[in-house]
């Protein structure tokens, strides 16, 4: 307290007016307690003859982040594309907006998938639905064959030790399949807020899993870091418009059965962002 061990007199309006300068160290909403002891009369330093108490929250350095979306999908200006837009929130200890703090973020592609589309009808309505291939061990998704995730295909050739699993001499999916920029700055604006945008080629909608990761500065502990995990999604008059086949009918990634294999990284076997397993798929088809 600006005050120190002093007391604080009262002025001709009854009021006495002191200061509290808190720490380095942030608290939660209204989590600190200060208690002002009061009476007509001097009394002892460590007395409280009466007192009346307030809660305050102690914010400054930004302390959660987290990522969101619509349920909008957009189409790129080539109309080529697909785009898909979110919003990453950071706050103080309060809940409130944390401005101008740089918000760095990269997408990984988890998996892809086997498969092609085809015309259902049911209760009179027909639209397009996916037929997704099983493989053997009941897995509906191929891992990232990139590893590393360094972009670069390694190996000799040996679909049980090296990145290219299927033999089709690349990596699937391609880094490039999906691209992630932000709109506007990389750094929070008064709402707190950063938008990021992914982009796609509509020929790969459903048939990539993709991981976004977001870091704040300045945040330390366990709510520095946040993501989303997701299909690539496409518009929904797509899978209604039973007269124009969709670009994403069949699968770039190939429409047959296929064996897969495990593998290892550091000793440890290679897990999706959820904890499961991921199996690698051996036939390019």
């Amino acid at each position: 307290f600006a005050s120190g061990t002093q007391p604080v007199y009262s002025d001709a309006n009854g009021i006495a007016t002191t200061a509290y300068y808190p720490g380095t160290r942030a608290s939660p909403t209204e989590g600190l307690t200060i208690r002002a002891c009061w009476d007509y009369n001097d009394f002892a330093a460590g007395a409280c003859p009466n007192a009346v108490r307030t809660s305050v929250t102690v914010a400054s350095d930004a302390l959660s982040i987290t990522i969101g979306t619509d349920n909008q999908v957009g189409e790129g200006p080539s109309g080529l594309t697909y785009t898909k837009r979110f919003v990453v929130l950071v706050v103080d200890s309060a809940g409130r907006a944390k401005p101008d703090v740089q918000i760095s973020y990269f997408l990984d592609l988890e998996a892809y998938y086997k498969g092609r589309y085809q015309i259902t009808s049911q209760s009179g309505t027909s639209a397009w639905v996916r037929t997704q291939i099983v493989t053997p061990g009941n897995t509906r998704m191929c891992a990232n064959e990139d590893i590393n995730r360094n972009g670069t295909l390694e190996g000799t050739g040996d679909a049980n030790a090296d990145e290219d699993v299927n033999l089709n001499a690349r990596l699937d999916p391609r880094k490039a399949d999906v691209t992630i920029t932000h709109e506007g700055s990389s750094v929070t604006d008064a709402n707190g807020a950063v938008v990021l945008k992914i982009e796609y080629p509509q020929s790969l909608a459903t048939w990539v899993d993709y991981l976004i990761t977001a870091a704040a500065s300045g945040i330390s502990g366990t709510e520095a870091r946040t993501s989303y995990a997701a299909q690539l999604p496409a518009l929904a008059t797509d899978f209604t418009t039973t007269n124009v086949s969709p670009a994403f009918e069949i699968s770039p990634y190939g429409v047959e059965e296929s064996p897969y294999v495990t593998k290892t990284l550091n000793g440890a076997t290679i897990r999706y962002s959820n904890g499961v397993d991921a199996f690698f798929c051996t036939n390019p088809r």
